[in-house]
């Protein structure tokens, strides 16, 4: 089982209310496991990648395991990011299993590396949370992070942004809110995440994680809790632009 080896302090959590997000401390020992495993299956065949895909919802649009949005510029010159991102919740293998999918080959990275990854993240929140009830009454953020179905939905996403598609634009990743209660963003392979334009990178920030509130956060509190807007830029020489930039973000989800 994963262990607790965050820790949240109360000025984090008081930057936290006030600026929409903070640095904590978090342990980066299961990253290095985490990302070998990504960065193997990103070198397979696509059709191999395409059978790690779980439509969970039933929606037609895939939502657990791998997926791969395909870039495009659109009308108004804004660039919708092209991208390979895995979900992992703790449903996935069992999905798959039903699905009739072999998981042999990732059998250790799904059921240990990604697995206590999404645990540890999971604690820290619920650690957050815990402090975040003790400087607002009313909200029982606790209760809502640790509810088995907020659980249920919470995901660690692996992303990894295509840079030599991006159509020659700086902008990767498009600006945005995220649409859950906590984000986690536990490392990137190099800058490139921006608040409100400025850069952020956690990529050189060893054993920490960037912590912002989501919009779910936003309406729950009617605003006393702000989401958080942020964008991905490239900050590589032209040399790397060859190459995709991962990062692993974790999306604590609850229900409102």
């Amino acid at each position: 089982m994963a262990t607790r080896v965050s820790y949240v302090t109360h000025a984090a959590v008081e930057k936290l209310l006030n600026d929409g997000h903070a640095t904590i401390s978090f342990s980066h020992a299961r990253i290095t496991g985490v990302i070998e495993g990504w960065k193997n299956l990103l070198a397979k065949p696509q059709a191999e990648k395409d059978e790690l895909t779980v439509d969970a919802d039933g929606a037609g649009d895939p939502d657990d395991g791998y997926i791969c949005r395909v870039g495009a510029l659109r009308d108004d010159g804004v660039y919708d990011d092209h991208k390979e991102f895995f979900h992992y919740r703790h449903r996935l293998v069992p999905r798959l299993a039903r699905k009739g999918v072999s998981v042999d080959p990732y059998r250790a990275w799904l059921n240990h590396s990604l697995r206590e990854l999404h645990l540890q993240c999971a604690s820290t929140c619920r650690m957050i949370a815990s402090a975040l009830d003790q400087r607002l009454e009313g909200y029982r953020f606790t209760e809502r992070v640790s509810a088995a179905h907020a659980s249920a939905m919470s995901v660690l996403r692996l992303l990894s942004y295509d840079l030599a598609g991006a159509h020659g634009k700086n902008l990767i990743g498009k600006g945005h809110t995220d649409k859950c209660f906590l984000t986690l963003a536990g490392m990137e392979e190099r800058s490139g995440l921006r608040i409100a334009h400025e850069a952020h990178p956690i990529h050189s920030r060893a054993n920490t994680a960037l912590v912002f509130f989501g919009d779910k956060a936003e309406r729950l509190t009617n605003g006393r809790c702000k989401a958080l807007w942020h964008d991905v830029v490239d900050t590589s020489t032209n040399a790397a632009r060859a190459s995709s930039r991962w990062s692993i973000v974790y999306f604590c989800h609850i229900e409102l």
